[in-house]
Order: C-alpha cells, then sequence, then structure tokens
C-alpha cells in the first residue's frame, strides 16, 4: 500500500485498522482507529467516533494514506532549533 492508494466507504474501516492513518483528498482532516474509536483531526477539532457515526460523516468521502514525510523540512526543522539555541 501507498499513499497514492485510494479508500472510500468500508474499505476506508479496513485500512484503518489496519494502523493506518489516512487523509482525505477533499477535507482538510486525518483520520486513525484507536482504542476502538475513529479519531477524525483537523486544525482546531478532534472528534471521537463510532463506526456507525464514521461512516455516516465521512463514508462518501476518499482518502488516501497520509505521508507525514512531506508534512516536515527536516532541514528547516534544524535551522530552527539552531537559531533558537543561539537566540536563547
Amino acid at each position: 500500500m501507498n499513499q497514492y492508494d485510494t479508500f472510500s466507504s468500508m474499505r476506508l474501516i479496513d485500512v484503518l485498522k489496519q494502523g493506518y492513518t489516512l487523509r482525505f483528498l477533499d477535507l482538510p482532516v486525518l483520520v486513525r482507529f484507536e482504542n476502538g474509536k475513529f479519531l477524525v483531526s483537523g486544525s482546531n477539532f478532534t472528534l471521537r467516533l463510532d463506526q456507525n457515526g464514521f461512516l455516516d460523516t465521512y463514508g462518501r468521502y476518499t482518502a488516501v494514506v497520509a505521508d507525514f514525510t512531506q508534512m516536515i523540512d527536516e532541514k528547516k526543522d534544524e535551522e530552527y532549533y539552531a537559531w533558537r539555541r543561539e537566540n536563547q
């Protein structure tokens, strides 16, 4: 499975229960399965939904595996912390 595979409806459930974090193509949220609940996180909220609530709310959207390597620029991160150490 790679970041370009897309999932919708009941396939979302299977992929999430395998431990993957997904992001929706049309929504700025991430979703993962933890402790029997579906955790949907946006910039200002986190929802904990059961399977029916999750499918009712998000089942019509298409998702892909979240690729966190593209979200963090290691070089900029290191530059920031180096600058911060120097200026404290």
